[in-house]
């Protein structure tokens, strides 16, 4: 499959993921999340768990608390 090819066939979910301003460079992050919502189901507190996935991923506690809200906006 061509570039062009995968562009054509997925543009309506690329857009879409566009318009919710979330580029495709936040998959690397889906990781991450997971084991967010893993912490936080096990009853770990917020600032723990974001401090914790900071050092782990190397990403400041801002970005952490960044992913998570976009990951949970409701589309």
């Amino acid at each position: 499959m061509k570039v062009y090819e995968a562009l054509s066939v997925y543009k309506p979910m690329i857009e879409g993921f566009q318009k919710l301003n979330v580029g495709i460079d936040y998959a690397k992050y889906l990781d991450l999340y997971n084991e967010f919502v893993r912490l936080k189901n096990e009853g770990h507190k917020i600032t723990y768990i974001v401090a914790y996935l900071a050092t782990e991923y190397e990403v400041s506690e801002r970005t952490v608390y960044k992913i998570v809200n976009r990951f949970e906006k409701e589309i």
